[in-house]
């Protein structure tokens, strides 16, 4: 049952079990992200933040050590495609009046809170990267936490302009113009959303599926930070499948004939395609991100959420709407990049 109340404590958490790269944290640096944003909006209206770890370890990378030495485990992406569907059993040092903010919080992690009678926010990036800025969702097991959300959630009218400014970029640099055919959307092997059954989804797991909605020529546009992921290969040798290694995604789905139809497992850029008014495909059994299956679920965030006055909401238990005057790119100017922006 829903809970109405007053939180003393917001611990921000994100996945402890992914393993790091070598010479790189970028787990840590997520859980950095979300905590330096809200941090002080959360302090002045009388809750005091911390991340997890604090509770627990001195460091992010000991308490993984921590975690898979326990288990007996080595650490591998293979063992955190398991755990991250079937998890462990450890303590997060919660009370009953903390609430709990994430990033990309696990199908486990999400049980284990729930099971603790703890309250929680799940926040991800939403898929449409094309707009001017960012956009975060957010997601709660307290139903009056969704009510605020939804009440604070942003417009979308902003949508068509930014449609027509990207249509209008991309008409004057066109790439492929494909004309007939089905193009498939690439993912890294080892993202979590294509983790299904607690592994990574391999090429045989879709390929009856697959097999049933394409149409003429084959296409695949690999991801760029994984262009060798074996299901490119895969279907450029046993499906014969053209690779547009190199061509740009919004080029593809903005100038291809009305005839190309798209297909991916859980890509974000699915989603994007959607919005171009392009017909996709989502082959994922299980999607743990939010393109397209589990959108409805969270809201989609206005500025509002950079206002003391909606974390006071937040804090205090109560729902209502909250006004703020946005400053240009905040989420972009945050991550010091233009993410997904191509100008």
């Amino acid at each position: 049952m829903a809970r109405l109340k007053k939180y003393e404590r917001a611990i921000f958490f994100i996945d402890p079990l992914r393993p790091l790269v070598p010479g790189d944290c970028p787990t840590q640096k997520n859980l950095n992200w979300i905590y330096g944003l809200f941090r002080s909006l959360l302090d002045i209206n009388g809750a005091k933040s911390v991340t997890f770890h604090q509770l627990i370890s001195p460091s992010f990378i000991e308490l993984q050590e921590i975690l898979y030495n326990g288990l007996g485990y080595e650490e591998s992406l293979e063992k955190w495609a398991f755990l991250y569907e079937f998890g462990i059993d450890f303590q997060i040092g919660v009370e009953k009046n903390d609430l709990i903010i994430g990033f990309e919080l696990s199908p486990f992690m999400k049980n284990k809170i729930n099971k603790e009678n703890i309250d929680f926010i799940d926040i991800r990036v939403h898929p449409s990267r094309y707009l001017n800025d960012l956009i975060l969702s957010f997601y709660s097991n307290n139903i009056h936490l969704n009510q605020l959300f939804c009440l604070n959630s942003r417009e979308w009218g902003d949508r068509p302009v930014s449609v027509a400014t990207m249509a209008g970029y991309f008409g004057r640099r066109p790439g492929k113009i494909i004309t007939d055919g089905t193009i498939f959307l690439a993912q890294s092997r080892h993202d979590a959303t294509v983790i299904n059954d607690g592994k990574f989804i391999e090429f045989s797991d879709i390929l009856p599926r697959f097999i049933d909605v394409i149409s003429g020529p084959l296409y695949v546009l690999p991801h760029p930070a994984d262009p060798e992921n074996p299901i490119v290969t895969k279907m450029v040798q046993d499906l014969g499948a053209l690779s547009l290694a190199g061509e740009n995604f919004y080029s593809l789905a903005l100038n291809c004939e009305s005839t190309v139809d798209f297909v991916t497992f859980t890509s974000g850029s699915g989603r994007e395609a959607e919005d171009f008014g392009r017909k996709v495909d989502f082959l994922g059994v299980n999607n743990y991100g939010i393109s397209s299956l589990n959108e409805k679920l969270y809201s989609a965030m206005s500025p509002a959420i950079f206002s003391p006055c909606f974390w006071n909401h937040v804090v205090q238990g109560t729902v209502g709407r909250a006004s703020f005057a946005p400053a240009d790119r905040i989420l972009r100017r945050s991550l010091g990049e233009r993410w997904s922006y191509p100008f």
